[in-house]
């Protein structure tokens, strides 16, 4: 479904630039899908991302999932349905991959990787409420009209 284009790729370990084909979106066909009344249209695949993004916080090749869907209501729906995805996959994580999830820890020591369950589910908050909190750990409401990467370090190197 989804057609390729040239773009030009630079290889750091080469040190050259050279031709690469990536594929785009087909997000067209995904939203003709919908209009011929498929309730939810997914792809799961890789994803190449022709810029300049060689940065710790950007990914130039991962697998991505592109979804569309009809929304009967209310965008909540989304929010639900993406919560429902993440939390099936924390779970078959932990159920199924423990033993490699432990030789990844020997190398790379972290926490154990915790998420709420329970009736109280995931905490989602408003804008409003994330401003507010930044606001009582010290962040001036002024600086956080648009919030930036640095309020956000801020705020992180701030957490216990």
């Amino acid at each position: 479904m989804s057609s390729v284009y040239l773009s030009i790729y630079y290889s750091l370990s080469q040190n050259t630039l050279g031709n690469a084909f990536l594929a785009q979106s087909p997000q067209l066909a995904k939203q003709m899908a919908i209009a011929a009344d498929f309730e939810r249209v997914y792809e799961i695949g890789p994803v190449f991302r022709a810029e300049e993004s060689n940065t710790h916080r950007h990914l130039t090749e991962f697998i991505g999932l592109d979804l569309e869907m009809t929304i009967e209501e209310h965008y909540h729906e989304v929010v639900e349905l993406l919560d429902a995805l993440f939390l099936s996959i924390f779970r078959g994580l932990r159920d199924q991959c423990s033993k490699e999830i432990e030789v990844v820890r020997k190398q790379f020591p972290a926490d154990e990787f915790k998420w709420r369950e329970g009736p109280e589910g995931t905490l989602k908050l408003t804008f409003r409420e994330v401003v507010d909190i930044l606001v009582a750990d010290g962040v001036p409401r002024e600086d956080l009209d648009d919030i930036k990467l640095v309020t956000l370090h801020f705020h992180a190197g701030n957490c216990n």
